[in-house]
């Protein structure tokens, strides 16, 4: 297991599992065709990410940037 301080992102693990299960989702209402329901999932997941964790990591990055 990695710890917090090992992390690129310096995520917690409550945190990390959080964003995760945001953006699954919003995963699954996009896949339903409902992306403009996925939007709130990925705002909230996108806001844990700017508010927490390391813009350096490429993992944040990334969530920062999807789009429903």
């Amino acid at each position: 297991m990695i710890t917090r301080e090992e992390r690129d992102t310096g995520a917690s693990d409550v945190s990390l599992r959080s964003v995760i299960e945001h953006l699954q989702r919003a995963d699954a209402l996009v896949r339903a065709g409902r992306s403009d329901d996925a939007g709130a999932f990925l705002d909230i997941a996108r806001r844990l990410v700017a508010d927490s964790w390391s813009f350096r990591s490429d993992v944040a990055a990334k969530v920062l940037e999807v789009e429903p």
